[in-house]
């Protein structure tokens, strides 16, 4: 007899399926047939659940940024600078799904994903760290959410440039130096971000 599972419970063992088959033989390499066959699901059982193998890309993606933000948020002595810097650890960490993936085709659509991911899920976070930072004193009088859209895009423009082979990882820190002086000085808080970049330097 089969066993009915709750929709999420099923969802999530379909993600949990793809994620496996992607890292072990790569996402292109990777069909619908293959992550039907492992889930022991039907055509029409997959299909209710995602309307292709790039939409289990685009959940994928966004579990991980929904993790890593709600890890972030428990911290509570979370600062601008420490998101900052656990956003440059993929320069020297593991990428994630992303190391699924070959090509520009694929990698540019990683990168579409991530960045609606980013601007659900972290511009938020962002925001109210900046905004706590003025209230504190510790920032300039700077609208938040400005602020926030300027460090969304040197986010993405670091991560296409990197992701798509342009930059190496010297220039990405490089231009990741530069950019963050220049948010440093919009905040009023040279000092921090002075420092920051030096760890960043450092690693």
């Amino acid at each position: 007899m089969r066993i009915r599972k709750a929709p999420d419970a099923r969802r999530q063992e379909i993600l949990a399926g793809a994620e496996q088959l992607f890292h072990e033989r790569g996402y292109a390499d990777v069909q619908v047939d293959d992550i039907m066959a492992i889930c022991q699901l039907s055509r029409g059982g997959f299909y209710h659940y995602f309307a292709s193998k790039a939409d289990i890309l685009g959940a994928l993606i966004r579990a991980e940024t929904a993790k890593t933000v709600e890890r972030a948020r428990k911290d509570e002595a979370l600062t601008l600078a420490g998101i900052i810097r656990a956003g440059s650890a993929y320069i020297h960490g593991e990428p994630g799904i992303a190391a699924t993936l070959d090509g520009a085709g694929e990698i540019d659509l990683y990168l579409r994903f991530l960045e609606d991911a980013h601007q659900e899920l972290l511009a938020q976070l962002i925001r109210d760290l900046i905004a706590a930072g003025v209230a504190s004193g510790a920032y300039a009088d700077v609208p938040a959410a400005h602020v926030a859209e300027l460090f969304l895009a040197i986010n993405t423009h670091i991560n296409r440039k990197t992701l798509l082979g342009a930059w190496s990882d010297t220039e990405a820190a490089a231009f990741s130096r530069t950019a963050l002086g220049a948010l440093g000085a919009l905040l009023g808080a040279e000092a921090e971000f002075a420092a920051l970049t030096q760890s960043l330097t450092a690693e």
